[in-house]
């Protein structure tokens, strides 16, 4: 079982590792992020969580890409598996 980890962690930890502790700005920063949340909340939650994620954080990215992300990602993590 995985621990649970709130929205305001798994995005202070986006931001860490994938922004190198900088606010996002650009496109590609959110696209970074919103990767980084897809790949790190549990299986079968991605598509769900990552556009609501986005929501709670002001992502400029529409719902579509974040659920494309989210789509991405979850294929990724049962290719792995």
């Amino acid at each position: 079982m995985s621990k649970a980890i709130s929205p305001n962690d798994l995005q202070a930890a986006a931001i860490e590792h994938m922004l190198d502790g900088k606010k996002p700005r650009t496109t590609d920063d959110w696209t970074l992020l919103a990767n980084f949340w897809a790949a790190n909340i549990a299986g079968g939650l991605e598509v769900s969580a990552v556009p609501l994620i986005g929501m709670l954080f002001n992502c400029p990215l529409s719902k579509e890409v974040l659920v494309e992300i989210a789509k991405f990602q979850a294929t990724r993590k049962q290719e792995a598996a």
